[in-house]
């Protein structure tokens, strides 16, 4: 095949596959997929079967396309920004930036994981978590 031609037609291919998702994008108020991808899963961490039920495709289609703009997949993207965001507002609320923060002034401080539970009102084990996720993996 003629290099012009193969290039041009490589060119056309994501337009081609992207045709199914214009009508429920002009509807969203948006023209492109990369960009309703981006904003959609990274911005508002929706996950791919919640953007397959607003758009009206499958989860393998917005998998695809996730693939073929470059948007990067984030498994669990709902579940996973609501756990940052508790967090957050936990750190926030006993005047830390971050619970990893909060947890090693505690534990510095010598305080026991039940007695930081009580204080933020989280389980231990979620406290332990926290400190799990800040700290460095050792390598095996």
């Amino acid at each position: 095949m003629d290099p012009v031609t193969a290039e041009a037609a490589r060119r056309r291919r994501p337009l081609r596959l992207d045709a199914r998702w214009r009508p429920a994008l002009r509807r969203l108020g948006f023209s492109d997929v990369p960009a309703y991808l981006h904003e959609r899963h990274i911005v508002r961490h929706w996950t791919v079967n919640a953007i397959a039920a607003e758009i009206g495709l499958t989860h393998h289609t917005v998998k695809a396309a996730l693939r073929r703009h470059g948007v990067t997949r984030v498994a669990h993207a709902a579940k996973r920004h609501a756990a940052r965001q508790r967090a957050a507002q936990v750190a926030d609320r006993l005047g830390f930036d971050s619970m990893a923060e909060y947890v090693a002034d505690r534990r510095a401080a010598g305080w026991a994981w039940a007695a930081m539970a009580a204080e933020c009102a989280q389980p231990s084990s979620w406290l332990r978590r926290q400190a799990r996720l800040a700290s460095p993996r050792q390598p095996c």
